[in-house]
């Protein structure tokens, strides 16, 4: 005889009733733990089935100037760069000068900018490649004129500090005003400054004669680095140091940070922000973090800079106390705990006939 009964009426009587009970990573059964175990065995050990698919990053950059001649320092800019689940201090990029499919350059932070001088005239394609954590890319090209810059020179660029030692109190002023160019007078010249003595040019172009104010809240010699451009697209750079020196005995940073959220299921992303933190001397873009996620006495990862924030996924249901620990630019240290709780999902099997 024919069986007409739809397949929910053919799985009725054997409709499954199953409790699963997850306590710090143990796992009970009621019946069929044969099926279970399997079912568990095909999940991915670190919970991906929990976690919204990685998306690709967008890759994106700007060029300064568009064009130029030989000789012009190119500033490339990456923050117009974004992705969908990581800051873009996370991201990292990659540059082809001349898009001939071998990238020039390493890894390179997609936070700040990076700089290039062709040596060569002719219309030139910078290729820009980004990937994120999940090693995900996307790649971007910009065409970029470089002339012959004919007889015009580049300037003479001259960088002043005063005074060029004080303490942390101390307001430093900065002038490039000194510079000068063969061709084109001082008020044509154009400035921009790198405050860290690392390439990052995060500054506008401004007049030469306009002075900038700086503070130091990091003891020891900072080194400043100015660029000059003339109206030829022709730039010098040069640099000065200030001292800022210590007026009071060094004491260890305090502590402190925030788990958001304090508490959520398997496989979710907890955020981790030591902005709380402080020191006596340092600022806090001078401190630096580490994390110990189990609080077992391994630090997990390197130094991370108490200015970004870190992330981190549980796959064990269970209350984790997470320890951290914060250095100053004197080397000394404070620790600190806190705790977050990781629930169970809920886990649905099909139903199958007995």
């Amino acid at each position: 005889m024919n069986d007409n009964r739809t397949p929910f009426k053919q799985f009725t009587g054997f409709v499954l009733v199953l409790f699963v009970i997850l306590l710090t990573g143990t796992i009970i059964l009621t019946s069929h733990s044969a099926v279970l175990a399997q079912t568990l065995q095909s999940s991915s050990p670190n919970a991906s089935a929990f976690r919204p698919a990685n998306t690709p990053p967008t890759a994106c950059f700007t060029s300064d100037p568009e064009n130029g001649v030989v000789g012009t320092r190119f500033i490339f800019n990456p923050s117009c760069s974004h992705d969908e689940e990581d800051d873009r201090s996370s991201l990292a990029i990659r540059f082809d000068w001349d898009n001939n499919g071998y990238y020039d350059t390493g890894w390179l932070n997609a936070g700040r900018t990076w700089d290039h001088i062709f040596t060569t005239p002719g219309t030139k394609t910078v290729k820009m490649l980004i990937k994120d954590r999940e090693d995900a890319t996307d790649t971007t090209t910009r065409t970029i004129q470089v002339d012959d810059p004919g007889d015009n020179t580049a300037p003479d660029a001259i960088c002043s500090a005063t005074p060029i030692s004080g303490t942390v109190e101390t307001v430093f002023t900065f002038s490039a005003a000194a510079s000068t160019d063969a061709q084109d007078p001082q008020s044509a010249l154009k400035a921009k400054w790198d405050w860290w003595d690392t390439g990052n040019w995060l500054t506008d172009w401004l007049p030469i004669s306009q002075t900038q104010q700086r503070q130091w809240n990091r003891h020891g010699t900072h080194t400043v680095r100015l660029l000059v451009r003339d109206t030829g697209m022709l730039t010098t750079y040069a640099e000065c140091t200030v001292e800022v020196i210590k007026d009071a005995p060094n004491t260890p940073p305090t502590a402190c940070f925030t788990i958001d959220p304090a508490s959520a299921i398997m496989g979710s992303d907890f955020t981790f922000d030591a902005s709380c933190s402080s020191d006596a001397e340092d600022g806090l873009s001078w401190l630096s973090v580490r994390y110990d996620w189990e609080n077992d006495g391994v630090w997990d990862g390197a130094w991370w800079s108490v200015g970004g924030t870190r992330t981190h996924r549980y796959v064990l249901p269970g209350v984790h106390t997470v320890r951290m620990i914060i250095k100053d630019t004197g080397d000394l240290t404070d620790e600190t705990t806190r705790t977050l709780t990781v629930t169970a999902r809920n886990l649905y099997l099909p139903l199958f006939r007995r």
